[in-house]
């Protein structure tokens, strides 16, 4: 039997390389749940990835909600 493997990129800028392309794959009418499913957005309205520290790293609190920077 054989295993295929690959890279997967889960963090930093190899991550939000990958979501970049994933998200220009996107109809620019598809609509995207957010909001913890209570909203909707357009593919082409949602905002790039923004969440970058000038240290190159955030921390997290909050269940993911809140960002503290260094």
């Amino acid at each position: 039997m054989s295993v295929e493997t690959c890279e997967m990129p889960w963090a930093g800028k190899p991550f939000i390389e990958y979501q970049e392309k994933k998200m220009a794959l996107l109809p620019k009418e598809k609509t995207l749940v957010i909001a913890k499913g209570t909203q909707g957005i357009s593919a082409e309205k949602y905002p790039k990835s923004r969440r970058k520290s000038p240290d190159g790293y955030s921390l997290v609190s909050a269940r993911g909600t809140k960002i503290l920077r260094p």
